[in-house]
C-alpha cells in the first residue's frame, strides 16, 4: 500500500490592517481559497507589522494602504532590505496609476482591491507576487556572486602581476649580468646564473599553466594509463632542484618500494609534483621531504615542508582558487593563490584525492592519493 503524500505546508500570510472589520473580511476571503491552505497572521498596527515582518519570514504580506497616521509605503521602507522580508502586496480601495507607481517604487510586487472577493483573483495576486519575489531574490544573489567574482578577479590580476614581476626581473637581471660579462670566465658562476634564469622562467611558466588549468575546467582531462610514478616524480623534482639550491632548502625524495606504478598521466603527475613542491619551497625553513608509497591499491604522494604551517581552520581556505595564506614565503610574497587550487583540479582529473594537514608552526603536509597500476 502506498503511503499518503504529506499535506503541503500552509501558506504563512501576514495581514497588516488596523481596521478590525476589514481584518475579519480578509480572513474570511483567504479561508475560502481553493489552491492554498492559509495560516493567517493578524498584525493590527504599523508597529506590529514592522516588528513581525523584520523577524519572521512570511510567505507573503498584505499591507493596508492606511495604517493610522502613516501609510503602507512607510512600512515598506521600514522593513526594506531585511533578509526575512516577505513579498509585499498593497491592499487599497484606490487603484489609480499614481498609487500603483508609488507602490512599485516602494517595493510592493502587486496590489489587491480591498473589495475584491473573487478567490481566483486573490489567488492569482498571491501567486504572482510570490513568483516575482523569488525571481528578485535569485537575481540579487546572482548579482552578489558576480560582484564577489569581479572582486576576486581584480585581486587575482594584481597578485599575478606582482608575482610575475619578481621572477621576470630575475630573468632579466641575471641575463644582463651574463651579457655584461659579470661571470668573468668563471664557468661555475655562469652555470649558477643560467640555473637562476631557468628557475625564474619556470616560475613564470608555472603561473601561466596553472591559470590556464583553472580557466578551462571543461576541457577533457588527459587519459590515464599505467605510468612509472617514481620516474615522473624524479623528473618533476629535477626541474625544481636549482630553486631549492638557490634558497638553501634540502629537497629529499624517498620511494618505498623503489618501483611504483600509478594510473595517471605522466605529464600531469609531474605538474602535480612541481606545484606541491614549489608551494613547499616557498615556505620551507630548511627542508622539503617528498615520499612516494604504495598502500594496497593506492599510490600515496606526500610532500611535507618545515615552514610555519597554517591554522587548522584555514585548510579549506588555502585550497580554494585565488586564496593565499597569511604567511610570507621565502620568496618575499604569498604566491598567486593558484598552486593548491590547480593541484586539486589536476588530481581530481586523474581520479585521485588531495588532502592537506597542518598545524600552526609545524609545516604543511600535502598527500595525493592515486589509483595504483600493475607493473608491466
Amino acid at each position: 500500500m502506498n503511503a499518503e503524500a504529506p499535506a503541503p505546508r500552509p501558506l504563512a500570510v501576514a495581514v497588516v490592517e488596523d481596521d478590525p472589520e476589514d481584518m475579519a473580511t480578509i480572513r474570511r476571503r483567504l479561508s475560502r481559497l481553493q489552491s492554498y491552505r492559509v495560516e493567517f497572521f493578524a498584525l493590527p498596527s504599523f508597529e506590529a507589522g514592522r516588528a513581525a515582518l523584520l523577524e519572521r519570514p512570511f510567505d507573503i504580506a498584505l499591507v493596508d494602504f492606511r495604517l493610522g497616521p502613516v501609510d503602507a509605503f512607510t512600512l515598506a521602507e521600514a522593513v526594506g532590505g531585511s533578509e526575512a522580508m516577505a513579498p509585499l502586496v498593497l491592499l487599497t480601495g484606490v487603484a489609480d496609476p499614481a498609487t500603483e507607481e508609488r507602490a512599485a517604487a516602494a517595493g510592493f510586487l502587486d496590489w489587491l482591491d480591498k473589495n475584491e472577493n473573487r478567490a481566483a483573483v486573490i489567488e492569482r495576486t498571491l501567486r504572482y507576487a510570490m513568483a516575482a519575489h523569488r525571481r528578485e531574490r535569485a537575481l540579487a544573489h546572482a548579482l552578489a556572486r558576480l560582484r564577489e567574482a569581479e572582486t576576486a578577479r581584480n585581486g587575482f590580476v594584481a597578485r599575478l602581476s606582482h608575482d610575475l614581476r619578481g621572477p621576470l626581473n630575475g630573468v632579466i637581471g641575471f641575463a644582463e649580468m651574463l651579457e655584461a660579462g659579470r661571470a668573468d670566465g668563471d664557468a661555475a658562476k655562469a652555470r649558477n646564473y643560467a640555473a637562476t634564469i631557468g628557475a625564474c622562467a619556470r616560475q613564470c611558466l608555472g603561473l601561466v599553466e596553472e591559470l590556464i588549468s583553472l580557466e578551462a575546467p571543461q576541457s577533457a582531462p588527459p587519459p590515464t594509463q599505467a605510468v612509472d610514478a617514481v620516474a615522473a616524480v624524479r623528473e618533476g623534482l629535477a626541474a625544481l632542484a636549482p630553486e631549492a639550491e638557490a634558497f638553501g632548502v634540502a629537497l629529499r625524495f624517498e620511494a618505498d618500494p623503489p618501483e611504483i606504478m600509478a594510473h595517471a598521466h605522466a605529464a600531469v603527475l609531474r605538474r602535480i609534483v612541481q606545484n606541491l613542491v614549489d608551494n613547499a619551497l616557498r615556505y620551507a625553513a630548511a627542508a622539503v621531504e617528498v615520499r612516494l608509497a604504495l598502500e594496497a591499491d593506492t599510490v600515496l604522494l606526500t610532500v611535507r615542508d618545515d615552514g610555519p604551517g597554517v591554522a587548522t581552520d584555514m585548510i579549506d581556505v588555502i585550497r580554494a582558487p585565488l586564496a593565499r595564506g597569511a604567511q610570507i614565503g621565502r620568496r618575499g610574497g604569498r604566491g598567486s593563490g593558484l598552486g593548491l587550487a590547480s593541484v586539486d583540479t589536476l588530481v581530481a582529473a586523474q581520479g585521485g584525492v588531495l588532502t592537506l594537514r597542518s598545524e600552526q608552526g609545524r609545516g604543511l603536509t600535502a598527500t595525493v592519493s592515486l589509483p595504483a597500476a600493475a607493473a608491466p
